[in-house]
C-alpha cells in the first residue's frame, strides 16, 4: 500500500507530500489543475523515465520519492526473492523507494541504498500498477493473459510447477546437446583407436623386444665362430678325461684319500669340493648355450623383417615400444570413455523422453482446467462491463495450446465493442479509459492483482448517472484486496473513498504552481459539492443517495 509519495521539483510542482490514509483513495480537481501529473510523478518513480524539461526550478535536482507497506502474508514469492537477493528486509513492513534525477543522471535508493535502476523498477513495478498508459499497461504485457486466466482458474500453482519442469527439461536438452557433441568428436577418433589397439595387439608385441633382435642379430652375423667357441668351451669343461670337470673330480678323490692321512687338509678338501659343484654347474650353464645356439634356426631375413615391422609401430605410435604399448593402453581407455559416452547420452535422452511426456501430459490437464474456466471468465467480465456502460462488449480470452515441451501455451485478450464486429486483439481497438475499465472488471472478476497497488487514471470519463455508481462500488470492493487510487471527475467515485486527494493550480511568484493536499472530512464535503453541481444525471442516479449520506455527515 502507497502510505506516502513526495514530489520535489517536479514540472509546475515545487514541493507536495502526500500521506495516503486508506485502501481507496481518490484525486479530484478541476479540469486541467494538474491531476495526472501526480501519476505522471509516480510513473517516473517506478520507471526511471523524465523529460529534460520536467524540472519546476532548473537550478535543482528532481526528487521523487514513495513509502511503500508491504503485507508478508500476501506478498508473492517474486517479490520476496527480488527482496531478499538484494539484502532488503521486509520486517519492518515500510519500504522507502526515492529516485533523484539530476543533469545527465539518476539515482535510485531503496531503505536509502543505492540499487540499480533495473532492480529499483522491477521492485516497484511489482508493487505498483498504473493502468493508464498504453505502453505501459499489465493488461497489454506479454503472458499476462495466460496469467490472468491461471488466476482465474486456480492454476497459478500448477503453472509454475509446469515452469520448473520446463526450466529442467530445458536444461537436460543442453546436457544432452554437449553430450551428444562430444559424443561425436570422439566418435570421429573411435575409427582411428580401434585399428591402433587391432594394430598393436596383432603385433604381439614383448618388452624389450627390439633390444633382444638386435643382439641376436649380431649374433647371427658370428655364428660360426660363436658356434666354434661355444663347442670349445663345452669340449673342454665337459668332455674327455682331460676336462675342466673331469680333472677338478680326479683332485677331489686325491685330496678326500690325503685327508684320511692327514686331517690338517680338510680346508683344502672342502674348497676343492665346491669348486667341483661350481664347475659341474658352469658346465651344465655352458652346454644348455651350446645346444641353443645349434638348435636355433632363426633367419637374419625373419628377425630383419620383425625389426622393420616394429620400427613401423614406434614411428606411428611414439618412437619407443614402451610408448607404443602405453598407446594401446590409453587407446582402450578411450575407447572405454567413448563407449560410457555413448550409454550417458543414452540414459539423458531416455529421461528427456519421459520428462517431455510428463511436461506434455501435465499441459493437457492444465489446458483442459483453463477451458473449463476460461467461458466463465469471460461471461464475468462482460457483465461488469455491461455495469460499465459497456453493455455490448463481448471480452474474449484465446488459449493457443502448446505441444512444445519447451515453450507452453499462451492466450491473448480480445474484444468486441460493437455488435456485429468481429473480436480483434485488445491493443488494437479500445480507448485508454475503455482499457481501464475492462482491467478492472477483469480484476473484479478474479478478486483482485498481485499488486500492493493499482492507479486508473479518468477511469470513470464518459460515464454517468447509473454505470458511474456501479464503477464506484466495484473500485471500492476491490479495494478490499488492493489499495485503489483513482482520478476521477465523478462525485458518487470520489464519495466511495477513504481517502481525498484534491489538486489545484495557483500562482507563485508570477508563475503556476500545482498543489496538492490530503482533505479533510469537511474539505471533502466541499469538493464534492463542487462537483455535484449542474451535475443532473447525479441527481437522478441511485448514487445521489451515497452522496447526501456522505455530505450530511
Amino acid at each position: 500500500m502507497l502510505k506516502r509519495l513526495e514530489i520535489d521539483n517536479f514540472i509546475l510542482i515545487d514541493k507536495v507530500r502526500l500521506d495516503f490514509d486508506g485502501s481507496f483513495c481518490c484525486i479530484t480537481g478541476e479540469s486541467g489543475s494538474g491531476k495526472s501529473m501526480i501519476l505522471k510523478a509516480l510513473n517516473s518513480l517506478r520507471t526511471g523515465k523524465i523529460e529534460p524539461d520536467w524540472r519546476f526550478d532548473s537550478e535543482r535536482d528532481v526528487r521523487l520519492s514513495a513509502v511503500i507497506s508491504i503485507r508478508n502474508d500476501v506478498a508473492t514469492p517474486e517479490l520476496i526473492s527480488l527482496f531478499e537477493d538484494n539484502s532488503i528486509e521486509l520486517e519492518s513492513g515500510e519500504i522507502i523507494f526515492e529516485r533523484v534525477f539530476g543533469s545527465g543522471r539518476m539515482s535510485s535508493f531503496v531503505q536509502g541504498y543505492r540499487k540499480p535502476a533495473a532492480v529499483f523498477n522491477k521492485m516497484l513495478s511489482l508493487l505498483i500498477a498504473q493502468n493508464f498508459q498504453r505502453d505501459e499497461a499489465r493488461i497489454l504485457e506479454k503472458g499476462y493473459a495466460l496469467q490472468y486466466l491461471d488466476s482465474f482458474s486456480g492454476t497459478v500453482r500448477e503453472c509454475e510447477n509446469l515452469k520448473r519442469l520446463r526450466s529442467d527439461y530445458v536444461s537436460l536438452l543442453c546436457k544432452m546437446e554437449m553430450e551428444r557433441r562430444a559424443l561425436e568428436k570422439s566418435l570421429d577418433d573411435k575409427e582411428y583407436l580401434e585399428h591402433a589397439v587391432s594394430e598393436i595387439s596383432a603385433a604381439g608385441i614383448v618388452p624389450n623386444e627390439d633390444e633382444q633382435i638386435r643382439a641376436k642379430l649380431k649374433s647371427l652375423r658370428d655364428r660360426e665362430s660363436v658356434l666354434a667357441g661355444a663347442k670349445h668351451a663345452h669340449d673342454v669343461f665337459s668332455h674327455g678325461p682331460a676336462s675342466v670337470v673331469n680333472s677338478i673330480r680326479i683332485v677331489s678323490l686325491d685330496y678326500e684319500s690325503i685327508m684320511r692321512k692327514d686331517e690338517s687338509v680338510s680346508r683344502i678338501c672342502d674348497r676343492i669340493c665346491n669348486l667341483s659343484a661350481e664347475a659341474e654347474e658352469v658346465a651344465e650353464i655352458i652346454r644348455k648355450h651350446y645346444e641353443e645356439l645349434q638348435s636355433d634356426d632363426s633367419s637374419p631375413e625373419s628377425l630383419v623383417n620383425r625389426q622393420d615391422a616394429l620400427s613401423r609401430l614406434k614411428r606411428k605410435y611414439g618412437g619407443t615400444l614402451e610408448s607404443v604399448l602405453a598407446f594401446k593402453s590409453e587407446a582402450q581407455n578411450k575407447l572405454e570413455m567413448i563407449s560410457d559416452s555413448d550409454a550417458k547420452l543414452r540414459k539423458v535422452e531416455r529421461e528427456a523422453e519421459l520428462l517431455e511426456a510428463d511436461i506434455l501430459a501435465k499441459q493437457d490437464s492444465l489446458d483442459s482446467k483453463r477451458d473449463a474456466k476460461r467461458i466463465e471468465a469471460e461471461k464475468t467480465v462482460d457483465g461488469i462491463l455491461g455495469r460499465l456502460s459497456m453493455k455490448d462488449a463481448r471480452f474474449e480470452i484465446r488459449l493457443e495450446k502448446s505441444r512444445d515441451a519447451q515453450s507452453g501455451s499462451s492466450a491473448e485478450f480480445f474484444i468486441c465493442v460493437n455488435k456485429g464486429k468481429g473480436s480483434v486483439p485488445l491493443n488494437e481497438v479500445v480507448s485508454g479509459g475503455e482499457m481501464s475499465r475492462i482491467f478492472l472488471a477483469m480484476l473484479c472478476a478474479v478478486g483482485g492483482s498481485g499488486s500492493e497497488c493499482e492507479i486508473f487514471d479518468e477511469i470513470d470519463a464518459g460515464l454517468g448517472g447509473q454505470s458511474a455508481s456501479n464503477l464506484a462500488q466495484y473500485l471500492k470492493d476491490l479495494s478490499a484486496n488492493n489499495q485503489i487510487i483513482a482520478v476521477t471527475h465523478q462525485a458518487i467515485v470520489a464519495a466511495k473513498a477513504d481517502c481525498n486527494v484534491r489538486v489545484w493550480k495557483k500562482m507563485k511568484g508570477g508563475r503556476t504552481v500545482v498543489e496538492a493536499e490530503v482533505m479533510s472530512a469537511d474539505q471533502k464535503k466541499k469538493e464534492l459539492q463542487r462537483m455535484i453541481a449542474g451535475d443532473v444525471a447525479l441527481s437522478q442516479s441511485a448514487g445521489m443517495e451515497e452522496l447526501l449520506r456522505v455530505l450530511g455527515q
